[in-house]
């Protein structure tokens, strides 16, 4: 997968090399002829496959012939050589790759270009219940947002425009996360939560999302506990619930409150960027 990071790491590279390319011509073949050489060195340049030697200990190898492809049509990078004999000889920074590898970042409509789904951003699937807005809000505003992800819900109007728009908005983000709440209490005293949760998770595996689910204690094994064996989860108990649970003496294993179990879903988020290389984002522009 092509990331920014990886790009990056092209360009810096290339950045402050100096590569000497030397030409031997024989055009007199004389015994005792000297050849004519010529010599040429290059600023912010090397030879591809040496490039790519530097890179491998840690990226595969496709993602960075993707990184470099991706560059030459963004007018990143350019080859030199010498006519017909070395057309493609050295791999050079023009002077956009400089700007990019002293900047450290793609601007924004470059990044558009680059990811077919945004980095920073995450799809929230949630209940729309007053009790669950301030779940939502906390964990876009106090988790996500500080650390430069944006959230957004599929609250939508209209049910064509509902199944139109949540696709496209999960689509579009690179993460999926589903607070997975009480709606509906069962027999046996545990809760189910709603349908339409189980669904946007479906549709977000099938567009090759993984999942991060936050559990609210209390959910029956058939309604959560599939999706906790399948997927990343995070348990979570209200403040509020937990107390009672503790003074009516449940035995349920204590669970951490929203507040800190939702930190761990920002952690995870940010531990995703650093391992497929995209850099973590800057709070100030995203």
């Amino acid at each position: 997968m092509v990331t920014e990071g990886i790009c990056l790491a092209v360009v810096k590279r290339l950045r402050g090399q100096a590569y000497t390319m030397t030409r031997t011509l024989n055009l007199d073949d004389t015994p005792g002829a000297v050849p004519n050489v010529s010599k040429s060195t290059n600023d912010n340049a090397m030879p591809p496959d040496l490039l790519i030697r530097h890179l491998l200990a840690t990226y595969p190898l496709p993602d960075i012939e993707s990184a470099i492809r991706w560059l030459e049509i963004g007018e990143y990078v350019g080859h030199i050589g010498w006519g017909m004999l070395m057309p493609r000889a050295l791999l050079h920074l023009t002077p956009k790759g400089i700007a990019f590898a002293d900047s450290g970042r793609l601007d924004a409509a470059e990044r558009d270009l680059l990811y077919q789904e945004n980095p920073y951003a995450a799809f929230v699937a949630r209940q729309f219940a007053a009790d669950d807005d301030e779940l939502f809000a906390f964990l876009a505003d106090r988790v996500l947002a500080p650390i430069g992800i944006k959230a957004f819900d599929g609250r939508v109007d209209g049910i064509e425009a509902f199944r139109g728009e949540i696709l496209r908005k999960i689509r579009l983000a690179r993460f999926f996360v589903c607070i997975l709440t009480r709606r509906a209490q069962l027999r046996d005293g545990t809760f189910a939560s709603s349908v339409w949760l189980y669904q946007e998770t479906g549709a977000a595996v099938a567009l090759g999302k993984k999942p991060l689910i936050l559990v609210e204690a209390g959910l029956g094994e058939h309604y959560a506990g599939e999706l906790q064996k399948n997927y990343e989860y995070i348990t979570f108990a209200r403040p509020s619930r937990a107390r009672m649970m503790r003074w009516f003496g449940s035995r349920t294993r204590a669970q951490p409150g929203y507040a800190e179990a939702f930190q761990g879903a920002g952690q995870r988020i940010l531990n995703d960027l650093d391992a497929n290389h995209i850099p973590r984002p800057d709070p100030r522009t995203t």
